[in-house]
């Protein structure tokens, strides 16, 4: 019987520089021993990365504070969303998410850390929330734009104009501007890559919950939720994602 707690290794970088080329993470490794340990350290990175990060896995779901802070640390943009679909199962960025109240405690929490150390610019502070206890646990801070961005542009919160003026030292506004909560982005090629992760199966040593084979294909071709926008597929500008699929395409035919 494995032990309760188990340890999750993470790549400190989704691509490295190692001084000649860009190199690739593997994703991440689940170990409850020390074998395991060190075989997810040897698996989920190359040897010439730095070490990776080791956390405690907390069984539950991610949240999260965005925002972007003055040179004085007043807010000058805030945004929420809840991850509906992860693009790996056993967590990563998200392929659908939905815009959320801000939760009043979270955000407490990271302003508080990011005032700290005087941040300014675009951060987003990142929790994992236990499904037992409802108690959130500081996973990461990412200091840049995230990759569900367009979902707080389309939530009336236009990130990159509000970065953009607020380093040119423009006036932004006297306080952030609101946002709608329930709109939902889904990006549809992350959901067709997060469908084809599901059919595989969960990694080794992944000690969650893993979404089954029919709940991943109900999930992909059934029914969305109410107010769903396609990420990056728009009528009025496809180009994108003709960029997006051609891009695809050359990297599997490259790797083929």
């Amino acid at each position: 019987m494995k032990p309760a707690k188990c340890c999750v290794v993470k790549p400190r970088f989704s691509y490295y520089w190692d001084g000649e080329r860009f190199l690739t993470s593997h994703g991440v490794g689940y170990a409850s021993c020390d074998a395991e340990l060190e075989a997810a350290m040897a698996s989920v990175q190359p040897p010439s990365f730095p070490p990776p990060l080791l956390q405690e896995f907390i069984p539950g779901v991610g949240a999260g504070f965005s925002t972007i802070l003055g040179p004085d640390g007043s807010v000058c943009a805030e945004f929420a969303h809840e991850r509906l679909r992860d693009l790996r199962p056993t967590g990563s960025g998200s392929v659908l998410r939905r815009s959320v109240p801000i939760d009043r405690q979270l955000r407490e929490w990271s302003l508080a850390l990011l005032r700290s150390f005087s941040w300014s610019s675009v951060a987003m502070v990142e929790f994992r929330r236990d499904v037992a206890t409802g108690r959130a646990y500081l996973m990461e801070v990412n200091g840049r734009f995230w990759g569900s961005l367009q979902l707080a542009i389309d939530s009336g919160v236009n990130f990159p104009e509000i970065a953009v003026r607020t380093a040119l030292g423009q006036y932004v506004s006297a306080s952030p501007p609101s946002y709608r909560a329930g709109i939902v982005s889904r990006w549809w090629l992350g959901d067709l890559l997060r469908t084809l992760r599901v059919l595989r199966g969960p990694p080794p040593g992944f000690p969650g919950r893993f979404p089954s084979r029919r709940s991943g294909l109900r999930s992909f071709f059934g029914k969305q939720p109410p107010r769903t926008r396609n990420e990056i597929l728009r009528p009025d500008d496809p180009w994108p994602a003709v960029g997006e699929v051609a891009g695809l395409l050359g990297r599997v035919l490259r790797l083929g």
